[in-house]
């Protein structure tokens, strides 16, 4: 029924303002939620673009997303700990290190989990894919031992820097998520 409804305003409203659907969509039933969706393919109102042309180079608009993403969390977790914790610079050196070390696990923990899940589902071993789930699960703790022990100076107070790197992780991943909206891949 919520899916319904988002349907249903979003379509009363484009019927409104493009008149492309002339017709009463009270009571939504599959059949003409079927027919809709048909007739949006049909004029490819929606298109994805997950990639671009530099002359014969494909660059993957994922890719470049995640590499914005990345970035954004290294420049907002700096700022947050230099400028808001007054944090010395050894010690974001060696967060940003254990950060480094979690970033691959976290990635490995993504791939891991999405072959396994489409691996479940096809019944035979398919390997590819990231997925966020997976990253979280083995990330976050080993951030934490991580932080713990290779951090000396933040020792006792791991999970305070965590939340502090949080932010960084969040803005992060929204950039991810864009990616995945250029993908196709799950809709942003």
């Amino acid at each position: 029924p919520p899916l319904r409804f988002i349907f249903r305003s979003i379509l009363q409203y484009m019927q409104t303002k493009t008149k492309c659907f002339p017709f009463s969509f009270f009571p939504l039933t599959n059949a003409k939620l079927r027919v809709i969706i048909e007739k949006i393919h049909k004029r490819k109102l929606f298109i994805m673009y997950p990639s671009f042309f530099i002359g014969p180079i494909e660059i993957n608009l994922f890719d470049v997303m995640m590499i914005v993403g990345i970035i954004a969390c290294v420049i907002t977790t700096i700022l947050i700990l230099e400028k808001k914790e007054k944090t010395d610079k050894r010690t974001v050196n060696s967060i940003l290190t254990v950060g480094v070390v979690s970033g691959v696990a976290m990635y490995l923990g993504a791939y891991l989990l999405n072959s396994l899940f489409h691996s479940i589902g096809a019944g035979k071993i398919e390997m590819g894919g990231i997925t966020w789930l997976g990253g979280v699960l083995i990330a976050f703790p080993t951030m934490v031992i991580l932080l713990h022990f290779f951090c000396p100076r933040i020792k006792g107070s791991a999970l305070h820097y965590f939340g502090l790197i949080m932010p960084g992780v969040a803005i992060g991943h929204a950039f991810g998520r864009i990616g995945c909206f250029f993908a196709g891949c799950c809709y942003g």
